[in-house]
């Protein structure tokens, strides 16, 4: 999971790069090259296409394609800080349907944890009021239909194995995706076609360890790393964009780290390695 989080702060980071572009055109080039990545994949492992939860992998694609469209547009259109903010709002939503689908019970240390972590991000950046309505909608859109996604897959488990599970996301966004993304097209420089490219790599493989990490262990156990994502994504910030932060800003990236650390620290403690991939 840890894997996971660093690769999709590289790719969050390359989407504002390349804020000149239509969602489409991106989330284009992340379905095409993942797509060639898990079709390659299932042919060389000799993997059939149809899965044991058809219906289940197909919602998945649905799920997670408006969660690319709707996060690329937060990404794209309000500050980098605030998106990955209330992006942040996944795994409270992640936690909720664990609880009432799956019976998985959240500790009270877990709950503690996950107050903590959300406090940190509060701290960080706050919600920025300047916002219109549609665009809080969007993010907290986009954070639902990720919650969803990658809760689907613990629903799937081991019925199918990561690399038949990720296909179904490219398999759905990519038909739905291009039509749109010839129409709004814009011709990227070479520096572009790189940034392009390396988001759909970075996509493919930050969705493999996730989608390994959700099979193999429970979801709220998972929780407090995406909130290392948003710590990860203040640093680009200030290196990458020249944002800056205050008093504020570094107390609440202490909370996020105290708050993604527990299960790290544990599995170090009892000489086991942590499944953070």
């Amino acid at each position: 999971m840890l894997i996971s989080t660093v690769l999709f702060s590289f790719m969050h980071v390359s989407v504002k790069f390349l804020s000149g572009f239509s969602v489409f055109q991106i989330a284009f080039f992340r379905a095409l090259i993942s797509l060639g990545i898990c079709l390659y994949l299932l042919h060389k492992s000799g993997l059939s296409l149809k899965g044991n939860r058809q219906s289940m992998l197909w919602f998945r694609g649905l799920l997670g394609t408006a969660s690319i469209f709707s996060f690329y547009y937060t990404l794209q259109n309000i500050p980098l800080a605030t998106a990955f903010t209330i992006s942040q709002l996944a795994p409270l939503f992640i936690g909720v349907m664990a609880a009432m689908v799956l019976k998985e019970k959240i500790s009270n240390l877990q709950w503690f944890f996950l107050i903590l972590a959300f406090s940190g991000i509060l701290l960080i950046k706050g919600f920025d009021l300047r916002l219109t309505s549609l665009d809080i909608g969007i993010a907290v859109f986009s954070a639902i239909m990720t919650a969803g996604a990658h809760f689907t897959i613990k629903v799937i488990n081991q019925d199918d194995p990561p690399v038949k599970v990720m296909t179904y996301l490219p398999l759905v966004s990519l038909p739905l995706v291009t039509p749109f993304a010839i129409h709004f097209w814009k011709n990227p420089t070479i520096l572009e076609i790189f940034l392009l490219s390396a988001i759909g790599l970075l996509a493919h493989f930050a969705q493999l360890f996730l989608t390994k990490a959700y099979q193999q262990e429970k979801a709220a156990n998972l929780i407090p790393f995406y909130f290392l994502g948003v710590a990860m994504s203040i640093l680009w910030g200030y290196l990458a964009f020249e944002e800056t932060f205050n008093l504020q800003s570094v107390i609440g990236m202490a909370f996020l780290i105290i708050a993604g650390s527990p299960d790290i620290y544990k599995s170090l403690l009892m000489g086991k390695k942590p499944k953070v991939s």
